[in-house]
């Protein structure tokens, strides 16, 4: 006896679904309110003359000691060192006032300002004391000079 076998008929697999391709780019979120950063406030004018002025007292003041061999060079630079200095002093100060007040930027470029001008103002003090003592001692000092020099003779 033979046995037949029916084969089942296999059931009929669907078709697999399209994939859709893939995007280039991200897609768009919507729009929202737009978002910008605070702005930062302006610096006070006058906190940046004072740094300004302060630098030039500075540079006033390296010009002094290479302008020492010219008497009056030296002299000139001196007095402008000064005028620099206090300048630099008096708006620092001012402008640190005028931030307080209005709430502007700078508050660190005044501060500069008032620390060269201070530095400034003591460097020349000490400087013409200096000077001014020697001035009154010179005469002295040469004698010594002169006697420790014929000495060695």
């Amino acid at each position: 006896m033979e046995t037949i076998v029916q084969k089942r008929p296999e059931p009929e697999k669907p078709e697999p679904e399209p994939v859709p391709p893939a995007p280039s780019e991200p897609p768009i979120p919507p729009a929202g309110p737009e978002v910008t950063p605070p702005a930062k406030p302006a610096n006070n004018i006058l906190a940046t003359a004072s740094l300004v002025l302060g630098i030039l007292g500075l540079l006033s003041l390296c010009l002094t000691a290479v302008a020492s061999l010219l008497p009056f060079a030296s002299l000139v630079c001196g007095c402008f060192s000064v005028l620099f200095g206090t300048a630099a002093l008096i708006t620092g100060i001012l402008a640190r006032s005028q931030i307080k007040t209005t709430g502007e930027g700078g508050s660190g470029l005044a501060m500069a300002g008032i620390v060269m001008g201070a530095i400034l103002l003591v460097l020349v003090l000490c400087g013409g004391l200096v000077i001014g003592i020697l001035a009154l001692l010179g005469p002295s000092f040469g004698n010594v000079f002169s006697s420790i020099n014929a000495s060695l003779k």
